[in-house]
């Protein structure tokens, strides 16, 4: 068969090339040759003999579609693993050493397969998931596991597989018929990663280009996840190479172009040198253009990224967004790119170009055709509102229900007088009571809202025991009680339970 291949490539090879071409059947065993015809029959019987192309080695006719044809086929709607983020297809999940890459790879996993939220924002839809880690042991997941779930009072999912090195020896094409067999015994799974690429991929001949076994190295994974309609991530190393501004970010990625040309999508996590919780993951995506890039920031206690809070989006963005931000704050109704253009004196088309990146980020929203209303600042997680009632005990204290075991070495931080001063004035009364390590008063901002956004009320002392360990109870009174001030935490009736009140 390899002969019958090879002589079917250089037919067409020679016919392109202009020559009269014909392939014959010498007729002999599969050991026997040109030369051991020849000694038994002459050039002219040869020369005779019939070709075969059209007969023993009919390839055939490739399949195609009209325009109209297409135009009948009924294509389903995108199905989102990941809300906004992730469908099906191969995604490259790239970053240079200790970005945290594979943390969150493993933080993907357990937000799927338990039906959670991907950086503390992005719903998911609950499906079985593997995660092939082929460079780390099994006590080490284990550890970072323990980290993540440390909140967590329950079994960890039972959906979600591991896979180790010494597991899964095979590489390439070999692994990846591995792979399909496996999952033909898992039809629940919809999310398979593979951590990391250089583990995966065969052993390169050298005399092969370089573009073609990179390209060859994940386009057979990304056929498997098209034809399954499920989604295989890969995490992938980043190059030493040096950007200037205006390069292609994605060029970091390491290996040729071939690398980006296989996979649907591209996911590239960059660490912020001047400050070790910021990260920044730019994606693009053949299927998905709303998202190109998320600001996030690591959390130590939960062990994983989170999206950074909408205010901090805010004073991030450029002086000319924060100025079409504060026009629709003030107003506090909807208004046309126009409406925005004449109050800064700006021209229409330069408040079109600033208006996506807003959206993005949901600081703003889109209401009707052309209208854009701001968004109230919130933590960006629970997707609770910056209430602003009043509810009358907006002075008491969180540390008069505490023990003297916690509250002793509290120091009370400035209050905020008005009654009705939204949660941006939390945040204000807060850079006083950060501590010196850096996000450290947001990320507890953060923990307790997300533990009250279910609509429970919870004594105090019980949010303290959840959101942090005890020689960091201080910090976290500090907090509560600016979010108490600010009326986005309000006690019960009988000032025994603080929750989060929902919005009107």
């Amino acid at each position: 068969e390899k002969g019958r291949a090879a002589a079917l490539k250089l037919h067409a090879q020679l016919k392109a090339a202009g020559y009269a071409v014909k392939v014959v059947n010498l007729g002999l065993s599969d050991k026997g040759d040109l030369a051991d015809y020849l000694r038994l029959w002459t050039p002219k019987d040869l020369y005779a003999l019939p070709d075969i192309t059209q007969t023993e080695l009919v390839v055939a006719v490739p399949r195609t579609l009209t325009a109209a044809e297409l135009q009948a086929v009924e294509v389903p709607p995108l199905r989102y693993l990941i809300d906004d983020l992730m469908v099906p297809g191969c995604y490259l999940l790239a970053g240079a050493p200790k970005s945290r890459k594979s943390f969150a790879a493993l933080h993907m996993a357990i937000a799927v397969a338990s039906g959670g939220v991907v950086f503390s924002r992005f719903e998911t839809t609950q499906s079985g998931v593997l995660y092939l880690d082929l460079e780390m042991s099994q006590n080490s997941v284990h550890r970072r596991i323990s980290a993540m779930l440390q909140q967590e009072r329950k079994a960890w999912p039972a959906n979600l597989h591991f896979g180790f090195n010494d597991d899964w020896p095979y590489r390439g094409v070999e692994a990846s018929t591995q792979l399909e067999a496996w999952l033909d015994a898992h039809d629940d799974v919809r999310l398979v990663i593979i951590d990391v690429l250089a583990q995966w991929r065969e052993q390169v001949d050298p005399r092969t280009p370089v573009y073609t076994a990179d390209y060859d190295a994940l386009k057979h994974i990304q056929r498997v996840a098209n034809r399954r309609q499920i989604t295989i991530m890969v995490v992938h190393h980043t190059n030493k190479a040096k950007m200037s501004k205006g390069d292609n970010p994605f060029d970091r990625i390491s290996g040729s172009t071939g690398i980006q040309g296989a996979v649907d999508a591209m996911w590239l996590l960059t660490r912020n040198p001047e400050d070790q919780y910021a990260t920044i993951l730019q994606m693009t995506d053949r299927n998905i253009a709303d998202i190109d890039r998320l600001d996030l920031g690591w959390d130590d206690y939960l062990g994983a990224h989170t999206v950074d809070p909408k205010l901090r989006m805010l004073q991030s963005s450029s002086a000319e967004r924060q100025a079409i931000y504060a026009v629709l704050q003030e107003r506090g109704q909807s208004m046309t790119p126009s409406d925005i253009a004449n109050a800064l004196g700006k021209s229409d088309a330069q408040i079109k170009k600033l208006l996506p990146r807003l959206a993005q980020d949901k600081l703003i929203e889109k209401v009707g055709y052309g209208r854009y209303k701001a968004t109230y600042i919130d933590n960006g997680y629970s997707g609770y509102s910056s209430y602003s009632g009043n509810s009358g005990y907006s002075g008491y204290s969180v540390d008069q229900e505490l023990p003297n075991s916690v509250g002793e070495s509290y120091q009370e931080l400035p209050r905020v007088t008005e009654s009705n001063h939204r949660v941006t004035g939390g945040f204000s009364a807060l850079e006083s009571a950060k501590s010196s390590k850096s996000n450290q008063s947001d990320r507890f901002y953060i923990a307790i809202s997300q533990l009250l956004s279910d609509g429970n009320a919870y004594e105090s002392t019980y949010i303290l025991s959840q959101v942090a360990r005890r020689p960091e109870w201080d910090d976290v009174k500090a907090v509560l009680n600016a979010m108490i001030d600010d009326e986005v935490v309000l006690w019960t009736d009988d000032l025994t339970k603080l929750y989060i009140p929902r919005p009107n």
